[in-house]
């Protein structure tokens, strides 16, 4: 259960059943959670972004091309890792892709170190352990990330649709039993009052 249906359904007991907002407003620091989590999904979806990004530069991802079949095609790893997401949450095969460490990564680093690249080698095997392993991890953090957009998109819209609904007829229920003194019949210079000095519904002054 949701912190939004929680803190409705306290809303609900309060309206009908208490008949004053009281509760409510005590429940009202749970709307900070999904804040939290949509804070902290925005954190992660930064850092593998930027992690991709960065791996990028060192190493290279050809994929066997469908359409010729004497050709590969050099992707991305961000694409490389969502498209194993999701075929694997499709239950289809992902792309068949070969990862090597990028030549152009190792011209760059060995210009860097002042290395002969005639006289020198490079741990090719060493290194693609080193990217396999950061690979697996920005694959399990793709993954959490996109089970709950998929479980979000799926169920947010009906739920949203019943909440704002909810919250429109509690309130026109409130609005239209809350004690109204005569000169403020004005439907305007009512809402003003009630914000300003009176506790909504139970007519209470602040």
């Amino acid at each position: 259960m949701t912190p939004k249906i929680i803190v409705v359904l306290i809303f609900l007991i309060d309206v009908f059943y208490f008949h004053k907002i009281f509760h409510f407003y005590k429940f009202l620091p749970l709307l900070f959670l999904p804040l939290m989590l949509r804070y902290f999904l925005y954190y992660y979806n930064n850092v593998f972004e930027k992690e991709c990004q960065d791996l990028d530069k060192r190493i290279s991802i050809h994929c066997y091309d469908i359409t010729d079949n004497n050709m590969t095609t050099e992707i991305s790893l961000s694409f490389y890792i969502k498209d194993i997401v999701i075929k694997k949450k499709q239950n289809k095969k992902p792309l068949d892709c070969l990862i090597t460490v990028s030549l152009r990564f190792i011209q760059k680093l060995f210009e860097e170190k002042g290395y002969d690249m005639q006289k020198h080698t490079f741990n090719h095997k060493k290194a693609l352990i080193i990217y396999h392993k950061i690979i697996n991890e920005l694959l399990m953090i793709q993954s959490m990330q996109y089970l709950y957009t998929l479980e979000k998109t799926k169920y947010d819209p009906f739920v949203n649709l019943c909440i704002y609904t909810i919250y429109c007829f509690t309130w026109s229920y409130i609005l239209g039993t809350s004690p109204m003194p005569p000169e403020l019949l004005d439907t305007f210079s009512f809402l003003l009052e009630i914000v300003d000095k009176i506790e909504p519904f139970s007519g209470d002054e602040l």
